[in-house]
């Protein structure tokens, strides 16, 4: 019997309309056009000689063939991620980079100092920072390095190392403090205009945060610009509101979390990852302030 033959590129496509239910869902998550994913899971079902998807107004519906062919296709499309992933990191390594996530202010007040002593002893490797709020993928070959703040990181073959405390407070302006006065503990954020970052809302109302939350951010700078403008109180990591101009201390959150290094454990052997790890784990352990003197 002759073997049958199919772009396994379509095989994404497939699996991706499987998952979302329709063309336009599953084109946005694959990155293509919606008239793209159309065509290629036509495409598919040509060569195949199966039907896998009834078509209606409420979207694409799999076919009793599509579904018995799901768990092998989900399968090879996770393969595939996989070995995406792993040519990524192969591709950085035999280029000399590394790449680096983190929050913007840790990047600022401790990775900078970090990446100016390990340039110092490894001038031949390029480091690719990328500064976000959200998390990034160590396992799928998003970054080699993570700074994450928050607890303690979780998941399959990482190596974590916790770097410092990173105590948290609320904070506003002296002028907002002298019209409005300023809160004193929990109980006073109910008469008290908010805004929060969008990551540590859970947290946050975990602890008992109660009142008018006026603005949800996505970065602790843009929750600290927003405090400066005097329209507002809101918690922030000590070490943000520490640096710049003066903010008022209201009082400190009742826990603190974390700031811990990331990274996986199929890289921890590779030499210039070890060492800007190394580097980052110092600047850490002296202070960004000392580090960058």
């Amino acid at each position: 019997m002759d073997a049958v033959r199919f772009d396994w590129n379509d095989l994404r496509f497939f699996a991706a309309v499987l998952e979302h239910g329709s063309t336009a869902r599953a084109a946005k998550a694959v990155g293509v056009d919606q008239t793209t994913c159309a065509r290629r899971i036509a495409a598919l079902e040509q060569a195949l000689g199966l039907e896998l998807f009834a078509r209606d107004a409420s979207g694409y519906h799999p076919t009793p063939a599509a579904l018995r062919l799901k768990p092998a296709a989900m399968a090879v499309a996770k393969q595939v991620d996989l070995f995406a992933s792993e040519v990524e990191t192969a591709t950085r390594r035999t280029t000399g980079r590394v790449k680096v996530t983190s929050e913007e202010y840790l990047t600022r007040a401790f990775l900078v100092p970090a990446l100016r002593r390990f340039a110092a002893t490894h001038p031949d490797v390029q480091v690719e920072v990328d500064a976000s709020s959200s998390y990034r993928d160590l396992q799928a070959g998003e970054a080699d390095i993570a700074v994450r703040a928050g607890e303690a990181p979780d998941g399959a073959g990482l190596v974590r190392r916790k770097l410092r405390e990173d105590p948290w407070a609320v904070y506003c302006t002296p002028g907002y403090a002298e019209a409005h006065g300023a809160p004193t503990g929990l109980h006073d954020l109910a008469e008290h205009p908010l805004v929060s970052l969008e990551a540590a809302a859970p947290g946050m109302r975990a602890l008992g945060f109660e009142g008018p939350v006026r603005q949800m951010l996505s970065s602790v700078a843009a929750v600290r610009a927003s405090i400066e403008t005097g329209a507002c109180v809101g918690a922030l990591p000590q070490i943000v509101a520490e640096a710049g101009p003066e903010l008022r201390f209201c009082f400190g959150v009742p826990e603190s979390s974390g700031i811990w290094l990331v990274y996986p454990e199929r890289v921890k052997g590779v030499p210039e990852v070890r060492a800007l790890a190394a580097c980052i784990a110092d600047v850490f352990r002296k202070g960004a302030g000392a580090a960058a003197s």
